[in-house]
C-alpha cells in the first residue's frame, strides 16, 4: 500500500543519519527538509509544516526533548506526529510521550532503522491510536558504542 506523500523535517547533527533519512524518505515519494541543530529546526518550522518531526535527542543548542515540548506548545504544529530517534533514549530510560513525542526509534543498522522509520510514517496516518507504537523501536539492534558517543556528547 503506498503511503501519501508526507512532508518530513529531519534534526540531526549527524550528517550521515541526515543523509540516511533523507534518501530513505525521498525514494518513497516524501518532501524532506533537514537541519543540523534545534536553531535550524526552529528557523525552518517559522515557515515549513510538517506532518511528521525526526529529531535526534542529544544535539548542541537545543535538545531534542526541548524541542519536542516547543513543537507541543505551538499552535500552527500541533497535528505534526513527532519521533525521537536516538541511541540514548533506551539508556536514559526516557518516557518520550512525556515530553510530546509520539514514537521513538534507537538508532542502530540502518536496514533495521529503515524498516522502523517507514512504520512509523505508516503509522502517523492512523488516526486509531492502538495502531501506533508505543515501545521504542529497534531496541534489539541498539549499538553500545553510538549510545556512549552520544552520552559523551551532551555531557560536554
Amino acid at each position: 500500500m503506498a503511503l501519501k506523500e508526507k512532508k518530513i523535517l529531519v534534526v540531526d547533527d549527524n550528517r550521515g543519519m541526515l543523509r540516511f533519512m533523507t534518501n530513505l524518505m525521498r525514494k518513497e515519494g516524501h518532501d524532506v527538509e533537514t537541519a543540523e541543530d534545534g536553531f535550524a529546526a526552529l528557523d525552518k518550522l517559522n515557515e515549513y509544516r510538517p506532518d511528521i518531526l525526526f529529531v535526534d535527542l542529544i544535539m548542541p543548542k537545543i535538545a531534542g526533548d526541548k524541542l519536542c515540548r516547543y513543537v507541543r506548545k505551538n499552535e500552527h504544529l500541533k497535528h505534526c506526529y513527532v519521533v525521537v530517534i536516538s541511541a540514548a533514549a533506551a539508556e536514559m530510560d526516557l518516557d518520550y510521550r512525556a515530553i510530546g513525542a509520539d514514537a521513538c526509534i534507537a538508532k542502530g543498522p540502518f536496514a533495521t532503522m529503515s524498516r522502523n522509520v517507514l512504520e512509523v510514517i505508516r503509522a502517523s496516518e492512523s488516526v486509531d491510536a492502538e495502531d501506533r507504537p508505543t515501545a521504542i523501536l529497534g531496541l534489539e539492534n541498539i549499538y553500545a558504542r553510538r549510545i556512549t558517543q552520544e552520552l559523551l556528547s551532551r555531557k560536554r
